[in-house]
């Protein structure tokens, strides 16, 4: 099948907004079990998480409008029991991706990484 231009930058969009929305759910997830976890740094821990979901909040924000300055739309994004499905329209035909959970688990890992290293420390005061 031949796709048509522009294609595969759509496509790198809406896997790049998949990984993005499940990161924040994630990271949603992870912060309200950090309250109840009796962690010594914990603190911490929720100061890091907080700072990265902000990260993740405005890149989601930033590729959701990228994608609706482009070609195309995102249809629907389910889940089902082994994968994340999101349907998109690309110049008027419909595309349909599947992510399986490993795989996705391990892109998710890997933006958090990212945001978590590119962030610049404030400096301690002394």
């Amino acid at each position: 099948m031949q796709y048509p231009p522009g294609y595969d930058e759509f496509e790198a969009k809406v896997r790049q907004f998949v990984v993005l929305d499940v990161l924040e759910k994630v990271i949603r997830y992870d912060r309200k079990q950090l309250q109840q976890a009796p962690l010594k740094s914990g603190s911490v821990v929720a100061r890091l998480l907080d700072c990265t979901y902000d990260k993740v909040v405005a890149a989601l924000s930033q590729t959701r409008g990228e994608i609706s300055r482009s070609d195309g739309k995102i249809l629907q994004l389910e889940q089902e029991r082994d994968s994340r499905v999101v349907t998109f329209l690309f110049r008027g035909y419909s595309y349909s991706n599947s992510f399986f959970n490993a795989h996705l688990r391990a892109m998710c890992e890997e933006a958090f990484l990212r945001f978590v290293t590119d962030h610049p420390f404030p400096a301690t005061k002394t």
